[in-house]
């Protein structure tokens, strides 16, 4: 199946980015929002995305009103799914909502259209069976989605291999990497390593073993760095099985194990210490920079996301296809 044009359904937190995604692999696209405040602040989100991008080298000088032209901004989702061979739903993480969207996009896309629910906990497939059964797919992006290059796609039952194949070479066109889940599993799989590696750190940390700012760097100058290389598997190999097989015995049984919410989490939060969204949490975020912390970030992670294609372009880094 070609995907020619493509809706995304919210503009909040990730859908702008989204949209950005398929304006920058030539694909036209729509985003919808009932709320036109969203539709103004997507706008906006999408134009520092496009400036960035070219301020970075990776859009030519004089792209960014022909990638602009590709995306509309609309409350009309009628109008908007009327030719979209693809629809994301990137509307807020609840049933009701999800529910009612995912409803009225399978009344008005065409049958052959695909829907990808861009939730990152809920088994929407299993949830609403008769909602596009075998078209209705988890599409799972990361934030900043126009950055980050991956897409976690999710089988589910009666899923046809057709349109598994359809998504993965769409997204590769477009500059995406695909990893295809073999079923749910809350939190899918980016997710629950990264929740892991929270959860062995908060411990650390309430251990006294290190601070906020030393297992950061820790982490920065040597896992972070090295996992861009080799993943956990190939990590494995190299160390060497014979190694972990005795290694593991011994540090397995004294990692982390809790299933409560760290105190470390629970005071920060009744503190309304709540990171980015407020004005600090492990760090302090005061107001008048935050927008330059996160300018800051998005300049770092375009940078890594050049190295990374040319690595993977020139063989040096193994990525399934």
């Amino acid at each position: 199946m070609n995907f020619k044009k493509a809706l995304v359904c919210g503009s909040g937190t990730m859908g702008p980015g989204i949209a950005l995604s398929f304006a920058m692999g030539d694909t036209p696209v729509s985003i919808t929002d009932i709320d036109d405040g969203a539709l103004n602040s997507g706008r906006e989100i999408v134009k520092r995305g496009v400036d960035l991008f070219i301020s970075q080298g990776m859009i030519p000088k004089g792209k960014d009103a022909e990638i602009m032209g590709r995306i509309e901004f609309t409350a009309d989702l009628e109008a908007a799914a009327k030719d979209a061979d693809l629809a994301i739903e990137a509307v807020s993480e609840v049933p009701e909502t999800k529910e009612t969207v995912l409803r009225e996009l399978d009344r008005l896309l065409k049958p052959a259209a695909i829907i990808g629910s861009n939730t990152s906990t809920l088994p929407v497939p299993e949830m609403y069976p008769d909602i596009r059964p075998g078209r209705l797919i988890i599409t799972h992006y990361f934030n900043p989605p126009h950055i980050m290059p991956l897409v976690e796609i999710v089988r589910a039952k009666g899923t046809p291999e057709d349109a598994i194949k359809s998504l993965r070479a769409f997204y590769r066109k477009i500059g995406k990497y695909v990893v295809v889940l073999n079923k749910f599993l809350p939190g899918f799989l980016v997710n629950r390593v990264q929740i892991a590696v929270i959860r062995e750190t908060l411990f650390l940390l309430e251990e006294g073993l290190a601070g906020p700012d030393e297992i950061d760097t820790a982490f920065k100058c040597c896992s972070a760095l090295r996992g861009v290389v080799h993943g956990p598997f190939e990590h494995m190999d190299m160390v060497g099985i014979d190694i972990l097989n005795s290694a593991a015995g011994f540090v397995f049984p004294l990692l982390a194990n809790t299933t409560e919410v760290p105190k470390t989490i629970s005071d920060l939060f009744k503190e309304g210490r709540l990171g980015y969204k407020g004005e600090g949490g492990f760090y302090d975020y005061p107001k008048e920079t935050k927008e330059e912390h996160i300018t800051k970030r998005d300049r770092a992670l375009i940078e890594e996301l050049k190295l990374f294609n040319r690595l993977v372009s020139d063989g040096k880094i193994k990525i399934k296809e």
